[in-house]
Protein backbone atom coordinates (compact mmCIF):
# COMPACT_ATOMS: atom_id res chain seq x y z
CA UNK A 1 0.00 0.00 0.00
CA UNK A 2 1.65 3.56 -0.94
CA UNK A 3 0.60 6.85 -0.78
CA UNK A 4 1.02 10.23 1.16
CA UNK A 5 2.26 11.05 4.66
CA UNK A 6 -0.73 13.53 5.67
CA UNK A 7 -2.75 12.37 8.54
CA UNK A 8 0.25 10.11 10.06
CA UNK A 9 1.86 10.58 13.08
CA UNK A 10 5.44 9.45 13.71
CA UNK A 11 6.39 6.93 16.41
CA UNK A 12 9.81 6.16 15.24
CA UNK A 13 12.76 6.92 12.76
CA UNK A 14 10.89 6.15 9.23
CA UNK A 15 7.41 4.61 11.14
CA UNK A 16 4.64 6.31 11.26
CA UNK A 17 1.22 5.28 12.65
CA UNK A 18 -2.22 6.63 10.90
CA UNK A 19 -5.52 7.88 12.74
CA UNK A 20 -7.67 5.37 10.77
CA UNK A 21 -5.74 2.09 11.02
CA UNK A 22 -3.90 0.47 14.03
CA UNK A 23 -0.83 -0.86 11.86
CA UNK A 24 2.71 0.86 11.60
CA UNK A 25 3.73 2.30 8.33
CA UNK A 26 7.38 2.57 6.67
CA UNK A 27 8.23 5.24 4.88
CA UNK A 28 10.87 6.18 2.66
CA UNK A 29 12.16 9.15 0.07
CA UNK A 30 12.26 8.10 -3.65
CA UNK A 31 12.64 10.17 -6.73
CA UNK A 32 11.65 13.38 -4.22
CA UNK A 33 8.66 12.07 -3.03
CA UNK A 34 7.86 10.40 0.21
CA UNK A 35 6.49 6.84 -0.40
CA UNK A 36 4.77 4.27 2.46
CA UNK A 37 4.41 0.89 3.14
CA UNK A 38 2.15 -0.79 5.49
CA UNK A 39 3.59 -3.42 7.84
CA UNK A 40 0.43 -4.90 8.80
CA UNK A 41 1.29 -5.41 12.63
CA UNK A 42 0.87 -2.83 15.35
CA UNK A 43 3.78 -3.88 17.53
CA UNK A 44 6.44 -1.25 17.56
CA UNK A 45 9.26 -3.49 18.02
CA UNK A 46 8.47 -6.09 15.04
CA UNK A 47 7.81 -3.09 13.24
CA UNK A 48 10.92 -1.47 13.48
CA UNK A 49 12.72 -5.20 12.73
CA UNK A 50 10.31 -5.38 9.13
CA UNK A 51 11.29 -1.81 8.82
CA UNK A 52 15.47 -2.18 8.67
CA UNK A 53 14.78 -5.48 6.91
CA UNK A 54 12.72 -3.65 3.95
CA UNK A 55 14.87 -0.12 3.47
CA UNK A 56 18.06 -2.94 3.66
CA UNK A 57 16.33 -4.71 0.80
CA UNK A 58 15.92 -1.40 -1.20
CA UNK A 59 19.67 0.13 -0.83
CA UNK A 60 20.93 -3.18 -1.82
CA UNK A 61 18.94 -3.13 -4.75
CA UNK A 62 19.33 0.09 -5.21
CA UNK A 63 16.27 0.13 -6.53
CA UNK A 64 12.77 1.05 -5.07
CA UNK A 65 9.92 -1.07 -6.02
CA UNK A 66 8.30 1.48 -8.47
CA UNK A 67 11.68 1.40 -10.39
CA UNK A 68 12.09 -2.19 -10.59
CA UNK A 69 8.73 -3.30 -12.19
CA UNK A 70 8.62 -3.25 -16.19
CA UNK A 71 6.23 -2.45 -19.06
CA UNK A 72 6.09 -6.50 -19.45
CA UNK A 73 4.84 -7.42 -15.87
CA UNK A 74 2.34 -4.55 -16.48
CA UNK A 75 1.19 -6.18 -19.62
CA UNK A 76 0.84 -9.54 -17.97
CA UNK A 77 -1.47 -8.03 -15.09
CA UNK A 78 -3.65 -7.15 -17.77
CA UNK A 79 -3.59 -10.09 -19.50
CA UNK A 80 -4.41 -12.14 -16.65
CA UNK A 81 -6.80 -10.01 -15.30
CA UNK A 82 -9.18 -10.62 -19.03
CA UNK A 83 -8.49 -14.12 -18.44
CA UNK A 84 -10.08 -14.32 -14.57
CA UNK A 85 -12.65 -12.20 -15.46
CA UNK A 86 -13.70 -14.08 -18.43
CA UNK A 87 -13.08 -10.99 -20.52
CA UNK A 88 -12.33 -12.89 -24.20
CA UNK A 89 -13.33 -10.09 -26.28
CA UNK A 90 -11.06 -7.36 -24.66
CA UNK A 91 -8.18 -10.21 -24.30
CA UNK A 92 -8.46 -11.03 -28.06
CA UNK A 93 -8.86 -7.20 -29.15
CA UNK A 94 -5.36 -6.48 -27.56
CA UNK A 95 -3.76 -9.13 -28.49
CA UNK A 96 -5.15 -8.75 -32.03
CA UNK A 97 -4.63 -4.75 -32.54
CA UNK A 98 -3.45 -2.68 -28.89
CA UNK A 99 -0.41 -4.89 -27.96
CA UNK A 100 1.33 -4.46 -31.14
CA UNK A 101 1.86 -1.00 -31.05
CA UNK A 102 1.75 -0.90 -27.10
CA UNK A 103 4.63 -3.69 -26.88
CA UNK A 104 6.87 -2.08 -30.12
CA UNK A 105 6.86 1.31 -28.28
CA UNK A 106 6.85 0.11 -24.13
CA UNK A 107 8.90 -2.71 -24.55
CA UNK A 108 11.48 -3.23 -21.93
CA UNK A 109 10.86 0.01 -20.50
CA UNK A 110 10.21 0.34 -16.47
CA UNK A 111 6.86 0.92 -15.22
CA UNK A 112 8.55 4.33 -13.43
CA UNK A 113 10.35 5.47 -16.85
CA UNK A 114 6.76 5.65 -18.42
CA UNK A 115 4.44 8.64 -16.67
CA UNK A 116 7.59 10.41 -15.53
CA UNK A 117 10.28 10.51 -18.85
CA UNK A 118 7.31 11.81 -21.08
CA UNK A 119 7.14 8.51 -23.09
CA UNK A 120 3.15 8.61 -23.20
CA UNK A 121 3.40 11.75 -25.19
CA UNK A 122 5.76 10.57 -27.64
CA UNK A 123 3.59 7.26 -28.09
CA UNK A 124 0.96 9.85 -29.33
CA UNK A 125 3.06 11.49 -31.20
CA UNK A 126 3.80 8.94 -33.49
CA UNK A 127 1.14 7.11 -33.47
CA UNK A 128 -0.41 10.21 -35.22
CA UNK A 129 2.74 9.83 -37.55
CA UNK A 130 1.81 6.37 -38.35
CA UNK A 131 -1.70 7.51 -39.17
CA UNK A 132 -3.43 5.92 -36.23
CA UNK A 133 -6.63 7.73 -35.58
CA UNK A 134 -7.56 9.17 -32.42
CA UNK A 135 -10.22 6.77 -31.40
CA UNK A 136 -7.42 4.24 -31.72
CA UNK A 137 -4.95 6.21 -29.66
CA UNK A 138 -7.31 6.63 -27.06
CA UNK A 139 -8.70 3.09 -26.87
CA UNK A 140 -4.48 2.03 -27.05
CA UNK A 141 -4.38 4.64 -23.87
CA UNK A 142 -6.91 3.41 -22.57
CA UNK A 143 -5.45 -0.21 -21.42
CA UNK A 144 -2.21 1.48 -20.96
CA UNK A 145 -3.66 3.13 -18.34
CA UNK A 146 -5.76 0.32 -17.21
CA UNK A 147 -2.57 -2.11 -16.89
CA UNK A 148 -1.33 0.77 -14.22
CA UNK A 149 -4.74 0.98 -12.17
CA UNK A 150 -4.72 -3.07 -12.59
CA UNK A 151 -0.95 -2.98 -11.13
CA UNK A 152 -1.62 -0.68 -8.44
CA UNK A 153 -4.88 -1.88 -6.65
CA UNK A 154 -4.83 -4.03 -3.91
CA UNK A 155 -4.79 -6.80 -5.23
CA UNK A 156 -1.53 -6.56 -6.80
CA UNK A 157 0.18 -3.76 -5.58
CA UNK A 158 3.00 -4.02 -7.80
CA UNK A 159 3.50 -0.39 -8.00
CA UNK A 160 2.49 2.59 -6.09
CA UNK A 161 -0.82 4.75 -6.72
CA UNK A 162 0.63 7.80 -7.51
CA UNK A 163 2.94 6.58 -10.44
CA UNK A 164 -1.02 5.64 -12.56
CA UNK A 165 -0.99 7.98 -15.24
CA UNK A 166 -3.45 10.53 -16.13
CA UNK A 167 -3.91 10.77 -19.94
CA UNK A 168 -5.79 13.00 -21.69
CA UNK A 169 -7.34 11.73 -24.12
CA UNK A 170 -7.93 13.06 -27.54
CA UNK A 171 -10.82 14.57 -29.48
CA UNK A 172 -12.87 12.05 -31.14
CA UNK A 173 -15.09 12.58 -34.33
CA UNK A 174 -19.09 12.75 -32.87
CA UNK A 175 -20.91 9.82 -33.07
CA UNK A 176 -22.43 9.28 -37.38
CA UNK A 177 -25.91 11.16 -37.10
CA UNK A 178 -28.83 10.62 -39.40
CA UNK A 179 -31.50 8.08 -40.90
CA UNK A 180 -33.08 6.70 -44.12
CA UNK A 181 -36.48 6.39 -44.11
CA UNK A 182 -38.50 4.08 -46.51
CA UNK A 183 -39.30 5.93 -48.91
CA UNK A 184 -35.78 6.89 -49.10
CA UNK A 185 -34.10 3.24 -48.80
CA UNK A 186 -36.42 2.41 -51.68
CA UNK A 187 -34.71 5.09 -53.72
CA UNK A 188 -31.15 4.57 -52.94
CA UNK A 189 -32.05 0.79 -54.17
CA UNK A 190 -33.62 1.57 -57.56
CA UNK A 191 -30.59 3.09 -58.24
CA UNK A 192 -28.34 0.76 -57.32
CA UNK A 193 -26.92 -1.70 -59.91
CA UNK A 194 -28.65 -5.00 -59.60
CA UNK A 195 -25.14 -6.90 -57.98
CA UNK A 196 -25.12 -4.29 -55.50
CA UNK A 197 -28.69 -4.72 -53.90
CA UNK A 198 -28.14 -8.01 -51.74
CA UNK A 199 -25.26 -6.39 -49.79
CA UNK A 200 -27.03 -3.09 -49.22
CA UNK A 201 -30.40 -5.09 -48.08
CA UNK A 202 -28.20 -7.05 -45.45
CA UNK A 203 -26.44 -4.83 -44.34
CA UNK A 204 -29.68 -2.62 -43.73
CA UNK A 205 -31.46 -5.59 -42.16
CA UNK A 206 -28.52 -6.63 -39.94
CA UNK A 207 -27.07 -3.39 -38.85
CA UNK A 208 -23.73 -5.67 -39.70
CA UNK A 209 -20.74 -3.61 -40.84
CA UNK A 210 -20.19 -3.52 -44.93
CA UNK A 211 -16.65 -6.14 -44.22
CA UNK A 212 -18.88 -8.42 -41.85
CA UNK A 213 -21.56 -8.93 -44.36
CA UNK A 214 -19.33 -9.41 -47.67
CA UNK A 215 -17.18 -12.13 -45.85
CA UNK A 216 -19.96 -14.44 -45.07
CA UNK A 217 -19.56 -17.12 -46.85
CA UNK A 218 -22.21 -20.40 -47.56
CA UNK A 219 -19.82 -22.45 -44.56
CA UNK A 220 -21.46 -19.32 -42.08
CA UNK A 221 -25.22 -20.26 -43.48
CA UNK A 222 -26.42 -22.68 -40.41
CA UNK A 223 -29.14 -24.06 -42.29
CA UNK A 224 -30.11 -26.76 -39.54
CA UNK A 225 -30.79 -24.04 -37.01
CA UNK A 226 -31.25 -21.49 -39.51
CA UNK A 227 -29.12 -18.82 -38.66
CA UNK A 228 -26.73 -16.74 -40.94
CA UNK A 229 -23.58 -16.50 -38.67
CA UNK A 230 -20.82 -13.89 -37.92
CA UNK A 231 -18.19 -15.53 -36.44
CA UNK A 232 -15.96 -14.10 -33.44
CA UNK A 233 -12.96 -13.61 -36.20
CA UNK A 234 -14.88 -11.66 -38.66
CA UNK A 235 -16.86 -9.44 -35.85
CA UNK A 236 -15.08 -5.99 -34.62
CA UNK A 237 -15.79 -6.86 -31.04
CA UNK A 238 -14.93 -10.22 -31.40
CA UNK A 239 -18.28 -11.24 -30.56
CA UNK A 240 -20.42 -13.90 -32.45
CA UNK A 241 -23.66 -12.90 -33.88
CA UNK A 242 -26.34 -14.74 -35.49
CA UNK A 243 -29.22 -13.88 -37.60
CA UNK A 244 -32.26 -15.66 -38.36
CA UNK A 245 -33.17 -16.79 -41.93
CA UNK A 246 -36.35 -15.63 -41.82
CA UNK A 247 -38.10 -13.03 -43.78
CA UNK A 248 -36.49 -10.41 -46.38
CA UNK A 249 -32.75 -11.48 -44.60
CA UNK A 250 -34.53 -15.27 -45.42
CA UNK A 251 -34.97 -14.93 -49.20
CA UNK A 252 -31.93 -12.45 -49.73
CA UNK A 253 -29.34 -15.61 -48.37
CA UNK A 254 -31.68 -18.46 -50.15
CA UNK A 255 -31.30 -16.53 -53.50
CA UNK A 256 -28.01 -15.91 -53.24
CA UNK A 257 -27.25 -20.09 -52.66
CA UNK A 258 -29.45 -20.91 -55.47
CA UNK A 259 -27.79 -18.25 -57.61
CA UNK A 260 -24.23 -19.57 -56.58
CA UNK A 261 -25.19 -23.44 -57.35
CA UNK A 262 -26.62 -22.04 -61.01
CA UNK A 263 -23.45 -19.98 -62.09
CA UNK A 264 -21.02 -23.56 -60.81
CA UNK A 265 -23.09 -25.29 -62.71
CA UNK A 266 -22.76 -22.86 -66.05
CA UNK A 267 -19.16 -22.93 -65.01
CA UNK A 268 -18.79 -27.23 -64.94
CA UNK A 269 -20.43 -26.95 -68.41
CA UNK A 270 -18.02 -24.39 -69.67
CA UNK A 271 -15.22 -26.36 -68.88
CA UNK A 272 -16.30 -29.61 -70.07
CA UNK A 273 -17.20 -31.22 -66.38
CA UNK A 274 -14.14 -29.89 -64.73
CA UNK A 275 -13.87 -29.27 -60.97
CA UNK A 276 -13.54 -25.78 -60.09
CA UNK A 277 -12.25 -24.21 -56.71
CA UNK A 278 -13.21 -20.81 -56.00
CA UNK A 279 -10.35 -18.41 -55.07
CA UNK A 280 -10.08 -17.99 -51.50
CA UNK A 281 -10.83 -13.75 -51.65
CA UNK A 282 -13.65 -12.96 -49.81
CA UNK A 283 -15.33 -10.35 -51.89
CA UNK A 284 -14.99 -12.16 -55.42
CA UNK A 285 -18.91 -13.14 -56.07
CA UNK A 286 -18.70 -16.29 -56.00
CA UNK A 287 -16.71 -17.27 -52.97
CA UNK A 288 -19.57 -15.02 -50.42
CA UNK A 289 -22.64 -15.49 -50.08
CA UNK A 290 -24.09 -11.81 -50.56
CA UNK A 291 -21.39 -10.00 -52.49
CA UNK A 292 -20.36 -6.11 -53.09
CA UNK A 293 -18.48 -6.96 -56.52
CA UNK A 294 -19.53 -6.46 -59.89
CA UNK A 295 -20.22 -9.64 -61.85
CA UNK A 296 -17.18 -9.95 -64.69
CA UNK A 297 -14.32 -10.27 -61.41
CA UNK A 298 -14.60 -14.18 -60.85
CA UNK A 299 -11.12 -15.26 -59.94
CA UNK A 300 -11.56 -19.04 -60.80
CA UNK A 301 -8.63 -21.72 -60.61
CA UNK A 302 -9.68 -24.89 -62.64
CA UNK A 303 -7.98 -28.16 -61.39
Amino acid sequence: MAGNETGRVKVAHNLYRRADSPNLYVVWHQGGRKRWKSTGITSLKEAKRLRDEFLGRLRASGLTRDERVTYEQLRQVYINHCTVRDRAASLETFLDTRSKHLDDFFAGMRAIEIPLSGAIARYIARRKREGGSNASINREMQVLGQMFRLAADDEHRLVSRGLVPQIRKLEEPAPRKGIVNDKQFVEIMGNLPEWARPAIMAISITGWRVNAVLSRRRNDVDEETGFLVLNREASKNRTEYKWPLVGDLGDLVRGQLAQIQRDELKLRRRFHGCFITMASASHTKHCAIIAGEPPGRLAIRVS
